[in-house]
């Protein structure tokens, strides 16, 4: 059974990008229209943390953690190649923007399509969840904390717990 709802918020997205990412129409030569493409805003901290905000993700505070755990503060080997934030996987039963390079992790074209992406995953999976706590349960859960390598005992909760998000 095909979730829409997703494919809906996914177009809704991609409107909202497209009317506030400053891409301009302009005339030139024999009136054909030529799209200029702003430059791709740096990924900062607090570009990211707008970004999310701006998005109307679901605990912004968390997926910021989430975001600064996975890609290892913005320096993170499958950020730098992938543009992936979140360390998103390539995937198979959900709606994506993310394209299948033939590795484990999804590419994006910039950085906020694998935030575009993250909302996504959250329409697909999270519609019921509404509290932080229950948020942090969920994720420790679908990051499988035991099989993780490092400190095996600790929950992906208490990492991202540990990320400031007041700066």
């Amino acid at each position: 059974k095909r979730n829409y709802s997703s494919l809906v918020i996914l177009g809704i997205i991609l409107m909202i990008l497209g009317f506030t990412s400053g891409v301009e129409v302009k005339t030139v030569i024999e009136k054909v229209p030529v799209l200029l493409q702003p430059k791709e805003q740096e990924c900062t901290p607090e570009n990211v943390k707008e970004f999310i905000i701006k998005m109307n993700l679901k605990f912004p505070k968390i997926v910021y953690q989430q975001v600064m755990c996975e890609s290892h503060n913005l320096q993170s080997p499958v950020f730098k190649q992938f543009n992936n934030l979140l360390g998103m996987e390539n995937a198979t039963v959900r709606p994506t923007i993310g394209v299948n390079v033939g590795t484990r992790w999804a590419k994006y074209n910039t950085w906020k399509e694998s935030i575009i992406d993250y909302a996504l995953w959250q329409t697909s999976y999270t519609g019921k969840i509404d509290s932080e706590k229950d948020y942090y349960t969920f994720l420790d859960d679908v990051y499988c904390s035991h099989k993780l390598k490092e400190n095996a005992k600790e929950l992906y909760s208490t990492r991202l717990k540990r990320i400031p998000y007041d700066n």
